[in-house]
């Protein structure tokens, strides 16, 4: 017995002392947060393994020198040498930082899982969280810059496939953190509401992706993703304030100017020149296995425009936990909050001077101190409103998720929002009203490696309700069923390729079209005979190959569908100043997209950076247009709009964009430069119709230019971004076309805008940060969209505490 009780433990001694061990986490070397699934690997040999969901590993070697190479997606590679002694367990830690991003860019939402950027089959911007705070934009202020995007006033146009609707029926899907948030009532997007404090990068895709997504995709797509709760505390405090100088036409701003009595009686006047400031915070932090996330905001802002306050309330969460015992399972909840004010209209100079001053009642007329419009010349006006309705505006929405990950490595995602809005307006006829939304979605998504195959399939369901003071209540259905796969061919070619069932029901309605025009007719051609159905099949396939190292073309083809929002359709309104009339009979619209493009890699000495050029093509049946009313349509009615279809249209283009970084003479330098050109076409026209009596299709701009280039060095920061949009060759010819103040600005700035902004400022210890922005520079007085003036030369003035 006592023999072999000895053998026993010497057996122990020996395995004990074989058991040589090297272990230990690994780090982001900017956020300390662990990272998982990094490989782990003996230089030399196969044997290694990948980090597990606390970014640790551990490893069995032979003892003496051991070189660990460390890799990961993003991130450059590391080679570690561990000298360790036989029976020997060792710690060695290790951080891994971050390739330059501009060749690494991770996105999510083209394939619907991570993958780098320059495999993408589809055109795709990426705009980082940094770079909208460091500007203290608005959301749509700062996607303005953008290659390809351009808004136009609250309505969002890529590659020239949007139009101007006062903020209805978006035919791009927005979303936050892979979830819808398109407003319920009127199909648009509540861009206040959106929380940018808490933003970590924007992906853009242009180009029709309703394969993927559903209805409203029929123009692209904007993920706003935010950003991740590691272990070490994360906050941020910004709070700004500005101030917006006097336009550089004087007679325009004659409404600053207040009186004043002075101590010896005489009155003078003196220049109030409009602030606007608010605060902004963020706190992130990974408390045990609870990931959160809490951001809020506040914004208020006088107005440059005359008797146009407003003011800006959110507040954003993001909780994820992690079961210790279940670690497969993820489960989590988002809540955003949003409570705005503001004084609404529609346009600036009114109709003529006598229209302008009867819009005003005499008590408002009397409360704001309007002039005698009469004596008074009418471009003095373009900074004031033909009629003020005040608004409230609440939204809320909680969106619970669950993501299970079994023992395959599936994963199976599970996602719900329940939204709801309600707008209060205080002009008589307005637009009051009532929302709520319940969407629901699941999808899976399998991972076949030995093949370098993903599929992805899921479902989808949206129930909308509505009751508002311009229609009654309303219900919508939709549902939608999608199956996509991405293949790569010997490492080179990807493949990828996906189908979407989609059916709704606006009321009692079921929308249906024509299922066989999505892809093959186009114009006032028809190939093949009508197929009406009520489900819809729209399809999606695009190639991705690389030629070489850093080189990828790309080719896609993919379907666009979307249904009339509740308000395209049926609202009925007196909106500041401007009618808008229902229209039962307006049809679903559809269209297709293809693409073909380029993007070069490239690394010179200190430059890395991507170069994209690509051609595309859209065509759209019954495209959804708000239009201006033909003359007797609706008697009595000056300026009025109705939702219609145009039967045909052709977006033909082309795009050239580069994204990167670099130095010079030391100093590094980031920038995102694009132009993009479009040839938009009315493929119905028809000379004797009012309604398709033009051939380029309304409020396109043809040419736009887009840069933004910034530098950091020893804390020192400097950013200048600009725009140039050609002059808008066609707008209704009636209605704001119409007015006589649009007609003569329009005639003396018709060479197009060129807004430029500029910001600099000092950073200590990546703790404290003074930023300045001037924006709009030049102060050009310019237009987004006829009828409405933006912004004179600002100046903000913002400081940010990191702790």
């Amino acid at each position: 017995m006592k023999r072999i009780l000895c053998a026993f433990i010497v057996l122990c001694s020996v395995a004990s002392k074989a058991q040589t061990i090297i272990k230990g986490t690994v780090h982001d070397d900017k956020d300390n947060s662990e990272l998982i699934g990094v490989s782990v690997v003996i230089k030399g040999t196969t044997d290694g393994q990948v980090t597990d969901e606390k970014g640790k590993y551990e490893l069995q070697v032979k003892p003496g020198k051991t070189l660990l190479v460390f890799s990961y997606m993003g991130y450059d590679s590391r080679t570690v040498e561990v000298v360790v002694r036989e029976g020997e367990t060792k710690v060695a830690n290790t951080k891994l930082s971050e390739t330059q991003k501009e060749l690494d860019i991770v996105v999510v939402t083209g394939a619907k899982y991570e993958k780098k950027l320059g495999e993408e089959t589809v055109s795709m911007e990426v705009l980082k969280g940094a770079q909208i705070t460091q500007s203290s934009a608005k959301a749509e202020e700062a996607l303005n810059y953008v290659p390809g995007v351009n808004m136009l006033g609250k309505n969002t146009s890529i590659r020239g496939g949007g139009s101007f609707a006062d903020g209805a029926g978006s035919r791009v899907l927005v979303l936050l953190d892979d979830i819808p948030i398109i407003s319920p009532e009127n199909g648009g997007v509540n861009w206040s509401g959106m929380p940018l404090e808490a933003v970590e990068q924007v992906e853009i895709i242009k180009g029709a992706v309703s394969a993927s997504y559903g209805s409203s995709a029929v123009n692209g797509i904007m993920n706003f993703r935010t950003m991740a709760a590691n272990p070490e505390m994360f906050n941020k405090l910004l709070v700004n304030m500005g101030v917006y100088q006097q336009p550089k036409d004087k007679k325009m701003s004659w409404f600053w100017k207040k009186r004043k009595i002075s101590k010896s009686g005489d009155t003078t006047s003196r220049m109030h020149r409009p602030l606007f400031g608010g605060f902004q915070f963020t706190h992130a932090k990974r408390y045990g296995n609870l990931d959160v996330l809490v951001s809020g905001a506040y914004q208020e802002d006088e107005g440059f425009r005359y008797a146009n306050q407003s003011r800006v309330i959110r507040a954003f969460g993001k909780l994820r936990y992690i079961p210790k015992k279940y670690d497969k399972i993820n489960i989590g909840v988002n809540f955003n909050v949003l409570r705005e004010s503001y004084q609404d209209f529609f346009v600036m100079w009114g109709y003529g001077n006598d229209t302008v001053q009867t819009s005003w009642p005499s008590y408002a007329r009397t409360k704001y101190s309007v002039p005698n419009f009469t004596t008074t010349n009418a471009d003095s006006f373009a900074y004031f409103p033909t009629e003020l309705s005040n608004r409230l505006t609440t939204t809320v929405s909680v969106d619970p998720f669950l993501n299970y990950y079994d023992q395959q490595g599936n994963r199976h995602s599970l996602k719900h929002r329940t939204y709801y809005t309600q707008i209060y307006n205080s002009a008589g006829q307005g637009d009051s009203s009532e929302s709520r939304q319940h969407y629901f979605d699941y999808s899976y998504l399998k991972e076949f490696k030995a093949i370098a195959l993903v599929i992805t399939t899921g479902a989808s369901y949206f129930y909308t309700t509505g009751v508002g003071s311009t229609f009654s209540r309303k219900t919508a259905h939709s549902a939608g069923a999608y199956f996509q796969f991405d293949k790569k061919f010997f490492g080179k070619l990807t493949l990828n390729a996906g189908v979407r069932l989609e059916f709704a029901k606006l009321d009692s309605m079921i929308q249906k079209a024509d299922i066989w025009s999505l892809s093959i007719n186009s114009g006032n051609n028809r190939i093949v005979p009508q197929a009406i159905s009520p489900v819809i099949p729209v399809f999606r396939v695009g190639l991705n190959y690389q030629a070489a190292e850093g080189t990828f073309i790309r080719a896609s083809w993919g379907q666009g569908f979307r249904y009339p929002a509740i308000a395209e359709k049926f609202t009925r309104t007196v909106r500041s100043g401007a009618q808008v009339f229902p229209n039962p009979n307006l049809l679903p619209e559809a269209g297709w997209g293809a693409e073909i493009g380029v993007k070069q890699g490239i690394k010179l000495s200190h430059w890395l950076f991507f170069a994209d050029a690509s051609g595309f093509v859209n065509y759209y049946n019954n495209m959804i247009e708000f239009q201006s009313l033909e003359p007797g349509e609706e008697p009595g009615v000056a300026l009025g709009f109705r939702a219609k279809n145009v039967p045909a249209a052709r977006i033909l283009g082309c795009e050239v964009s580069t994204i990167g970084s670099g130095k010079i003479y030391g100093v590094p330098l980031n920038f995102m430069i694009g132009y993009t050109y479009i040839n938009p076409v009315n493929l119905a026209y028809d000379p004797n119709n009012y309604q398709l009596d033009f051939k380029i299709l309304k409020y396109r701009i043809e040419h736009s230019f887009k840069a933004d280039v910034s530098t950091n060095f020893k804390g020192f920061m400097v950013g200048v971004r600009c725009f140039y949009n050609s002059f808008m060759k066609e707008i209704d010819k009636v209605g704001v076309g119409a007015l006589q103040s649009v007609r003569l600005f329009r005639d003396g700035h018709n060479k197009g805008d060129f807004v430029m902004d500029i910001r600099t400022g000092y950073s200590y210890k990546d703790k404290i940060s003074f930023n300045v922005m001037v924006k709009n520079i030049t102060n050009t007085e310019y237009t987004l969209r006829p009828g409405l003036i933006e912004a004179p030369r600002n100046y903000t003035f913002q400081v940010g505490y990191q702790f």
